[in-house]
This record gives structure tokens, C-alpha cells and sequence, in this order.
């Protein structure tokens, strides 16, 4: 990838890597090609490949975008919630909304392996040690959140985000009970 395609701010990588996730989203990134891209992003071919030498650079850096896309709005879906545990359980409300939102796949960014999915990986342990710690949890309730959150994208992506998404929070809720004050059933 270049220079230019790595800092997701230029307007053409934006452009580029918006209309390549639109067509990907509806075709599938194999049967999408470079030009088809380029003529979508109102750019030459020659143009895309200054940015992105090879489609599997454009395959990453929307996979970069849709991971970065997705993180905001899961730290968003919980921004306004008061109470720290409830911050951790509103993630598993977050993702049975994930039918509903054109940006779902994004957070697949897992099964595809590579800088991007570990990328996500680690973002998401900190992210939720963060909520853990917040919740003044014991840490260790990172890892197996996490797996919940990630068996829930798993899932989801198969039969859809509602059911798993109930199952997790539940799960996630029976796990935080055993380590929440007394006042947390009231």
C-alpha cells in the first residue's frame, strides 16, 4: 500500500475506499475489479493504482476503515451509559443492532485474518479491560468478555445479530453478577 493510502484522511483513499466498500458489500470483493472501482470513485485506474498498487491493498485498507467505522460506533452505543457495568452489557445490545446497519460486515474483519484482524483484536481487549476496569472488575473478566463479544460476531454474521447478541448479554450478565456488589440487583 502507499504512502497515500495509508493515511485515511487524503479525500481520494476516502472516496476510493467508500466506493470499494459499497461494491464489495453488494458484489463480493472477488467480482469487483480495480476498474470498476475507480470508475465508482470517479477516478482513472491508473489514478487507483498511485493508491493502491494491488486490489488485495484495497481490500485491506476498507477492511481498515470498516474496523475503525465500527469502533466508533460501538464506543458510541455505550457513551451515554451512566453505570460502568452497564457500559460493558450495552456492547451486547449494541450487536443485536448489527442487522440493521449497513456497516455489520465491517466488524468481520476477523475471518480474514491478517494486520487488520489482529488489529481488531487487540483494540476490543482494550477496549473492554477498559469498561472491566471502569466497572472496578477483576481483569480477568477481559478475556472471557471478549470471547462472548467475539462469539457473538461469529455468530451473528451466520443467522443474524439478535439471538446470539441476547444470549451473550445474558451470559455476560451471569458472569458479572458473581463479581458485583450487593447492590446490583437492586
Amino acid at each position: 500500500m502507499s504512502q497515500l493510502a495509508a493515511t485515511t484522511t487524503c479525500p481520494e483513499v476516502q472516496a476510493v475506499t467508500e466506493a470499494a466498500a459499497g461494491l464489495f458489500s453488494r458484489y463480493g470483493t472477488t467480482s469487483v475489479s480495480m476498474a470498476r472501482v475507480a470508475d465508482e470513485a470517479g477516478l482513472t485506474t491508473a489514478e487507483l493504482r498511485e493508491v493502491f498498487p494491488a486490489k488485495r491493498d484495497l481490500v485491506a485498507a476498507v477492511r481498515q476503515r470498516g474496523h475503525v467505522d465500527w469502533l466508533a460506533a460501538l464506543a458510541d452505543s455505550y457513551a451515554d451509559v451512566p453505570v460502568p457495568l452497564d457500559r460493558v452489557l450495552a456492547i451486547f445490545t449494541f450487536l443485536g443492532t448489527q442487522d440493521d446497519e449497513p456497516s455489520a460486515p465491517a466488524c468481520l474483519c476477523t475471518a480474514s485474518g491478517g494486520a487488520v484482524a489482529a488489529e481488531h483484536v487487540t483494540q476490543l481487549h482494550a477496549l473492554v479491560g477498559g469498561l472491566v476496569s471502569e466497572a472496578e472488575l477483576p481483569s480477568f473478566l477481559t478475556d472471557p468478555l471478549c470471547l462472548m463479544i467475539e462469539g457473538v460476531i461469529t455468530e451473528g454474521s451466520v443467522r443474524g445479530f439478535m439471538l446470539p447478541a441476547r444470549a451473550g448479554r445474558t451470559a455476560a450478565a451471569m458472569l458479572l453478577a458473581g463479581y458485583e456488589t450487593d447492590d446490583f440487583f437492586s
